[in-house]
């Protein structure tokens, strides 16, 4: 599998649940969970999508660097908007520690995107293109 088939298939698997869980808030009138709907929506569905469109821009299919980011990145999403919602439905503050795992799970994921994209322009700027599987 190309990395950017994995992240539009684990973004559209968070959209439908997402999407599920606001309906389920919506029709239930109880929006308790509301924060952790929308995490999973902006981390797990845009973040996501965004790594996957990128990376199939520039061509990356494979390689380590690439594959730890976006596997970071969704750890991240449902680590941490799964966590959230379990404490958020129980009160439990023996769950925050989940809640950040997977909070800086994300933020693996969002500063190894960073890396790769300055890996890329610092090769576009030396009239090299981006090596898709290298990276």
């Amino acid at each position: 599998m190309r990395i950017s088939d994995f992240c539009f298939l684990f973004a559209g698997l968070a959209a439908l649940t997402g999407m599920t869980l606001g309906i389920v808030m919506g029709i239930s009138q109880d929006f308790a969970l509301a924060p952790a709907h929308a995490h999973l929506n902006l981390l797990g569905w845009v973040t996501m999508a965004v790594y996957g469109l990128y990376h199939r821009g520039t061509g990356r299919t494979q390689g380590t660097l690439g594959w730890t980011q976006v596997l970071a990145g969704a750890v991240g999403a449902a680590v941490m908007s799964g966590g959230l919602g379990l404490y958020l439905a129980s009160g439990n503050e023996a769950i925050v520690p989940l809640v950040v795992v997977g909070s800086l799970a994300a933020f693996a994921g969002m500063a190894l995107f960073v890396v790769i994209v300055l890996v890329d322009l610092r090769r576009s700027t030396q009239g090299k293109e981006p090596q898709p599987s290298a990276s």
